[in-house]
């Protein structure tokens, strides 16, 4: 993992985890067809919520709008919960 990466997970809020693919379908087979990569959050009993699409990732231009992106979507997130 990239430093400039690495560090900017370290300030996310507790509880990011970065899953590879053949382990994402593996912890989470109901959710095999989503398109990946993407931002969930995790509910009780492994149920998912999409925070941020394959598309929406794929259409960062630069590993900083990646992080707003990220950044943005997890504070929104914090706010309807």
């Amino acid at each position: 993992m990239k430093r400039e990466w690495k560090q900017f997970i370290e300030t996310l809020p507790g509880g990011v985890r970065f899953e590879l693919r053949d382990r994402f379908h593996r912890q989470f087979p109901a959710y095999a067809d989503i398109p990946l990569p993407a931002v969930f959050r995790v509910h009780a009993a492994e149920v998912l919520s999409s925070l941020l699409s394959a598309e929406q990732i794929n259409g960062a231009t630069t590993i900083e709008a990646l992080q707003a992106m990220i950044a943005a979507a997890l504070r929104v997130d914090r706010q309807s919960a």
